[in-house]
């Protein structure tokens, strides 16, 4: 062990307690001239750094002691120069925007996504999404990119929290990963939106955990809405003619701009089924009068056909009293 170590445990706790309390006046005096000589942002950071020296330094000194009236007169001697007060008493990340993702280096555009590194990644984006704020995530969103800019160029816009809006077309659940379900993620919702002003170019892929009230899943939607949310890459997926590419926003939910259409509702119901009867009506209507009309027009014909029939079969009749026939003809009659 040093010398100078052992002689120094081997003062009295009051020397001790004197030298470590001007040790510590001198570090603060030094500290504070390099503070003065920054700029304001600059002075922020170093008197972090140096509280932060000061509470470990403070820390390990009473640590050091095995006396404990040495201990004691250290930590009030702290307290009166607020070194155990050195750290900043909020850690914590700023709620009021979304965390930055940070595992993006193995994300690749134009494929599924795959398993390993970027999964990982693809977990830490839906972990993320499900635990930040709605609020947050539309103070952190980026407003004034288009669907170009966000099909063309994936890479340059990766990690940003995106807003879209389109129809939405399509909506159906799936299992989350089970990296994500010990963090609380219970549902993973995909949906395709479509940009309103080009209608049947290809959709954004929308990922979300949590499902607004009012919402269902179907393959035959068609609700405006919105979604703040990452942009994590341009995602390639099959389609009826093949394969295709969208970018893929991963958010927390959607936010419904207009009531989703009901089309068994009341009004819906009473309208479909009124015209359906109708319909059987007139139509029920129509084939029992062609039927009529058959039968009708069959009867006519079975009367005209016997009275034909009957004419054709009948003898001819002289009337009474005509001359025969051989009178007619100027011939005596045979006596």
């Amino acid at each position: 062990m040093n010398p100078l170590c052992d002689k120094i445990r081997q003062m009295s706790p009051g020397w001790t307690s004197v030298l470590l309390l001007m040790g510590c006046w001198l570090c603060l005096e030094k500290s504070w001239d390099r503070a003065d000589e920054k700029t304001v942002i600059s002075e922020k950071n170093v008197s972090v750094m140096d509280d932060r020296t000061r509470a470990v330094v403070a820390a390990s000194s009473v640590v050091g002691f095995s006396e404990p009236v040495t201990a004691y007169t250290l930590v009030q001697a702290g307290n009166g120069f607020s070194l155990w007060s050195g750290l900043p008493e909020n850690l914590e990340p700023d709620v009021s925007k979304a965390p930055p993702l940070v595992n993006l280096e193995s994300v690749k555009d134009g494929e599924p996504i795959r398993s390993g590194e970027e999964g990982l990644a693809y977990c830490e984006a839906l972990v993320k999404a499900h635990q930040t704020s709605d609020q947050a995530f539309a103070q952190s969103a980026t407003r004034n990119l288009t669907y170009a800019n966000l099909y063309n160029e994936p890479q340059l816009h990766r990690g940003k929290v995106i807003h879209f809006e389109g129809r939405l077309r399509r909506l159906a659940r799936f299992e989350p990963p089970e990296e994500t379900k010990l963090d609380g993620v219970k549902d993973r919702y995909e949906g395709w939106m479509f940009d309103p002003e080009r209608y049947g170019a290809n959709p954004v892929c929308v990922v979300f955990t949590d499902l607004p009230a009012g919402l269902e899943t179907g393959d035959k939607l068609d609700v405006r809405v919105s979604i703040d949310g990452y942009l994590f890459k341009k995602y390639r997926y099959k389609a009826a003619d093949g394969t295709r590419d969208a970018p893929l926003l991963i958010g927390r939910t959607l936010t419904l701009k207009q009531a989703p259409s009901k089309p068994d509702s009341e009004e819906g119901g009473f309208f479909s089924g009124f015209m359906a009867v109708t319909f059987m009506a007139v139509l029920g209507s129509v084939f029992l009068l062609a039927l009529l009309l058959t039968l009708w027009y069959r009867r006519s014909d079975r009367q005209v056909q016997q009275r034909l029939m009957t004419a054709q079969t009948s003898a001819f009749a002289m009337p009474p009293g005509a001359p025969e026939e051989s009178e007619s003809r100027g011939m005596p009659a045979a006596e």
